[in-house]
């Protein structure tokens, strides 16, 4: 069984206010993004609900793991200074809601005295979720694309698409039937419900339940980023041998990679790390990992949001540059007289714009 300390509250409290402050910097800007226009701060006629939906839902998840890991640690100093109180066995409320948030984002269980994991598990399976979907729409894309070249019958993209995510999808499935066993769990636990049924307990570890729910939540992350990335590749090398116009392409798909491997490797750096510290015995660790990682997914999540937002502005002024030196425009008017006609010219090139009209003799 665990002990975490006082000094191992603070110091986990003291990081975790650290990285939700990198998170809430880049909430604003995923925000700015969604809502309002690229250019200025008028809001977009069509908003993606859907995005905009996970973004709040993840945000909520962290707020209020943050909130209740504050009044927490507030309630185990204040204990400390009055001295010595005699507790239940019973889990406090607070550390059940705590559970359920994180068992949706991230899944923390500090063994006995903390139930915060329920609200990890919850955000960590919304992020599972939508990378499953990636999978299937990622592969659409790319046989959309191939289609340029080489023609694809529609079924060829539904059949493949659907079973590339049957892989991800069980695991996914295995981690919510753990979510709602571990807040099954925790009912019990805090009701001091002898008569039932409960798993296996463990000394070391994250517990019976928390293990595979874990388990599953890498399996997803590095099977979906790894087959997301593979045929990103396998396109591109496919199209590197055609003209200049495909290669443009081909220089969107390497920026997708990059996003891909940028935020998958901090989801992982976070993830990979806490799931092996559960089998330590360093209380301050596991918590600081813990209370650590949602900020990290909501980083990871939002990462993918702001770069590709941006990369679509960088393309839109590029395809402005160079449609500069092709919108000159020309504007022939109607003949004054039956000798001269009157040739217009509007010059583009430069900031301003300069009109001239030239008469041409027949």
């Amino acid at each position: 069984m665990l002990t975490i300390t006082s000094t191992d509250r603070i110091l986990a409290l003291c990081i975790a206010a650290i990285a939700t402050g990198v998170y809430l910097c880049s909430l604003a800007s995923c925000i700015r993004w969604l809502v309002y226009v690229d250019e200025g701060w008028r809001i977009r006629k069509s908003v993606n609900k859907v995005l905009l939906l996970a973004t709040f839902a993840i945000f909520s998840f962290s707020s209020l793991h943050t909130i209740l890991a504050v009044s927490t640690t507030f309630f185990n100093i204040r204990d400390l200074e009055r001295g010595t109180l005699v507790h239940s066995n019973t889990i406090p409320w607070t550390d059940v809601v705590m559970v359920c948030v994180r068992i949706s984002t991230f899944l923390i269980y500090v063994l006995k005295s903390e139930f915060k994991c329920t609200a990890t598990n919850m955000a960590v399976l919304t992020v599972d979720g939508f990378l499953v979907c990636h999978i299937y729409n990622a592969y659409r894309q790319y046989v959309a694309l191939k289609r340029r070249i080489q023609l694809y019958r529609c079924c060829l993209v539904c059949s493949k698409s659907i079973r590339m995510i049957l892989v991800p999808g069980f695991f996914w499935i295995g981690g919510a039937a753990c979510t709602i066993l571990q807040i099954y769990w925790q009912i019990v636990q805090s009701a001091k419900i002898s008569t039932v049924w409960t798993p296996v307990n463990m000394t070391t570890g994250p517990g019976t339940i928390l293990t595979p729910f874990w388990g599953c939540s890498i399996a997803v992350n590095l099977y979906s980023t790894g087959v997301i990335l593979y045929r990103i590749w396998l396109h591109v090398q496919e199209q590197s041998r055609y003209s200049a116009f495909v290669s443009a392409s081909v220089r969107e798909l390497r920026f997708i990679m990059r996003v891909l491997i940028e935020s998958g490797a901090l989801y992982l750096i976070i993830t990979i790390p806490h799931f092996i510290v559960w089998w330590t015995p360093s209380s301050t660790a596991i918590l600081i990992f813990a209370w650590t990682n949602l900020p990290a997914v909501g980083c990871a999540f939002n990462l993918i949001v702001i770069r590709t937002s941006q990369r679509r502005v960088e393309h839109v002024k590029e395809l402005e540059k160079d449609g500069g030196f092709l919108s000159t425009v020309m504007q022939f008017r109607p003949p004054i007289n039956t000798n001269t006609a009157s040739l217009h010219t509007t010059d583009h090139f430069s900031s301003g714009r300069t009109s001239s009209t030239y008469e041409i003799g027949q």
